[in-house]
């Protein structure tokens, strides 16, 4: 049991990870938008 919980956390550490990877990258390529620009574009979805 103690085994398939650590072999859980590490699995949901290394894709915290990547998604840490993931923004850094998208930062590097420019590939990012303001907060305000982000609510207008999600308005649709969050309303």
């Amino acid at each position: 049991m103690k085994t398939q919980q650590a072999t859980s956390l590490k699995k949901q550490a290394s894709n915290i990870l990547d998604g840490i990877k993931k923004g850094e990258q998208a930062i590097r390529d420019n590939r990012v938008v303001s907060n305000a620009e982000a609510k207008k574009k999600m308005s649709n979805w969050l309303n």
